[in-house]
């Protein structure tokens, strides 16, 4: 099911125009993260973190959620839902959930035992499993690494459910999972990759792009047109399933000669 977001246009002009700079109103430092918690029961919230804080909104102000350990300050917050369920990752704190009136610190066992999420900087749901990539694992990083629940079981993964993905190619480390029908494409610096399948029987991954990336933290969009992303100096490209093609590629004369800079 998608999630309801037709709220969040309305929510974001009402907190955050009328000659105002910030995204939402919430005091400083600012908003870094923001992802959605929504339930089969009609829950619809926005999920941010800012500072140290996480925080939601059901389309009003922004209420502190207390339980999980403190973000680090400065780092961004991605999230998913999954059995009504909303899980979420920063990259280096430990994972928490938060089920619209309880929030809790997640383990780190990678056992196939109940309670736990990996630390990782990016997660989502598809295909009847939760994904992690780029995890931190035994205080050491493992920047191309993607990692998946056991069936339709996100608090439980088993430690030889993963992949590492072109490990020291060109400095690439995974930037941004998306779910695409019948894919989940995993996103590089300077790559773009495809899981196909099932279950850890059938997972197959398909490299679709060494020349084009998205850079980090700057989450590609799921559209009906297809995914669109920003890939370095390049700007803004669209995959539609089939093939990459350059948004920006009208633009490339000015980027080129000066007139367009990226700062």
């Amino acid at each position: 099911t998608s999630p309801p977001l037709s709220g969040i246009a309305n929510l974001m002009e009402m907190q955050g125009r009328f000659g105002d700079t910030e995204l939402v109103h919430m005091s400083k430092p600012e908003v870094k993260g923001l992802a959605s918690f929504f339930t089969d029961g009609g829950t619809s919230q926005i999920i941010a973190n800012h500072g140290t804080a996480i925080a939601r909104s059901s389309g009003a102000a922004f209420t502190a959620i207390t339980g999980p350990t403190a973000r680090t300050n400065g780092s961004r917050l991605y999230g998913m839902t999954m059995n009504n369920v909303f899980y979420g990752v920063s990259g280096d704190k430990v994972s928490f959930k938060w089920d619209g009136s309880s929030a809790a610190d997640l383990g780190t066992t990678l056992d196939g035992s109940a309670g736990n999420f990996p630390i990782a900087q990016y997660v989502t749901f598809w295909n009847n499993f939760a994904w992690a990539g780029k995890t931190n694992e035994g205080s050491t990083y493992y920047n191309s690494r993607l990692r998946w629940s056991n069936t339709n079981q996100p608090e439980k993964w088993t430690n030889t459910d993963y992949v590492d993905i072109d490990v020291g190619e060109r400095g690439d480390v995974i930037t941004a999972l998306v779910p695409l029908a019948d894919r989940l494409l995993i996103f590089k610096n300077n790559s773009v990759h495809a899981m196909y399948g099932f279950d850890s029987d059938s997972f197959q991954l398909t490299a679709l792009s060494r020349d084009v990336g998205s850079i980090a933290l700057s989450s590609p969009v799921s559209t009906p047109y297809g995914v669109f992303f920003w890939h370095d100096r390049a700007g803004v490209y669209l995959y539609n399933g089939e093939s990459f093609t350059n948004v920006f590629e009208k633009l490339r004369p000015a980027i080129d000669n000066g007139r367009i800079s990226f700062t």
